[in-house]
């Protein structure tokens, strides 16, 4: 369903039908920016591979990794995020949080360090000192108590015309909404050459709640 509405499946690789462009909303037009990724939330941000490590050592320590962590069940909303449309949780989850703050620390052995332009462009938004030192150290400053956990739905949307999109969506996503989700798997996602995410290997969450 998700790989639909954004018109990119990342488990084959390949584009996803999307519905039928509506009269009041064209949604191959709403979705353009965060096609590429793929329906997904972040749990530890992208980063490039460190010299000293290979693809095949991140993935062994993924399978591990996922093999540590146990399932999260939680309920999804429609929420708007500084213009745009994600799914969020419907209540604040400290197990989200804890996962991505594990997932972060130990997979970071496997990060290159950010480039000094890397760096100017993340400081150009006016970070915390918090957030700099976590992009300093962690190479992404919004981590920790500042993840939010959240699945990208469109791209900034004008605002008279979010409604419009809202209604589309919570049409398209209603049974969704309406069950609970369970986190049961993770995934590790790389970056094509021609910009496209896919996934790498996919692992399912071990340890029984």
């Amino acid at each position: 369903m998700g790989s639909s509405w954004l018109g990119w499946d990342t488990i084959s690789g390949q584009p996803a039908s999307q519905p039928e462009a509506g009269s009041a909303v064209n949604i191959q037009e709403i979705t353009d920016a965060p096609r590429k990724y793929g329906l997904h939330a972040t749990i530890k941000a992208p980063f490039r591979l460190a010299n000293n490590v290979t693809v095949l050592e991140l993935e062994q320590q993924f399978k591990i990794l996922c093999g540590s962590i146990k399932p999260i069940v939680f309920n999804l909303k429609l929420s708007e995020l500084s213009g745009f449309f994600a799914l969020t949780p419907t209540v604040k989850n400290t197990e989200l949080r804890k996962l991505h703050s594990k997932v972060v620390r130990e997979l970071d052995y496997f990060r290159a360090q950010p480039t000094k332009e890397e760096i100017i462009k993340r400081r150009e938004n006016q970070l915390t000192s918090e957030q700099d030192q976590n992009l300093i150290k962690w190479g992404y400053p919004y981590i920790f108590e500042d993840f939010y956990f959240h699945i990208t739905l469109t791209g900034k949307i004008p605002e008279d015309f979010r409604n419009k999109v809202k209604d589309e969506i919570e049409n398209f996503f209603q049974p969704v909404l309406q069950q609970k989700i369970n986190l049961s798997e993770l995934a590790l996602v790389g970056e094509a050459k021609d910009g496209n995410f896919y996934v790498i290997r996919q692992m399912p969450l071990a340890l029984k709640t």
